[in-house]
């Protein structure tokens, strides 16, 4: 079981709460805030903490990562990267629409045929390749606006 801990201020004391009572938490910052929320990836059982990028029919989650590794003459490298996930209607269950380093760009394409296939006009313009995976932020507000 996953236990959130959190303070109300920096001298109170810990609170403790099981994640499945808390259905998102926001933090505020002076430019805007962000949405976190608790999601299952599919085929999995332990939840994972996901940012919030889109909500709508489709919700969009986000987990940034930092790849590290190291090559025998003591160099090491370290790369960014983002995966994203989806689910309709804000369901506890999210599917994988891109990992890094797993999806090449024509698997993602016949992925998200398989997701967005509700959507005609937007799978046509998959194939097409008018969005790429990088696209996936923009891919997923063209849904939630133009395909429900």
């Amino acid at each position: 079981m996953t236990i959130i801990k959190y303070r109300i201020n920096e001298d109170s004391k810990k609170n403790k709460i099981d994640y499945r009572k808390v259905k998102k938490a926001v933090r505020h910052f002076k430019s805007g805030s962000t949405t976190y929320t608790y999601k299952i990836k599919k085929g999995h059982v332990t939840p994972i903490l996901l940012k919030q990028v889109a909500s709508g029919k489709m919700f969009l989650h986000k987990f940034d990562c930092t790849k590290s590794s190291s090559s025998g003459n003591g160099m090491s490298t370290s790369s960014n990267h983002s995966e994203y996930y989806v689910c309709r209607d804000d369901k506890d269950v999210v599917t994988t629409f891109n990992a890094s380093e797993i999806f090449t760009e024509n698997s993602f394409r016949k992925k998200s045929q398989t997701v967005l296939k509700d959507c005609p006009v937007l799978v046509q313009k998959r194939k097409e390749k008018t969005w790429e995976m990088i696209d996936i932020p923009k891919i997923i507000k063209y849904y939630n606006n133009e395909c429900v």
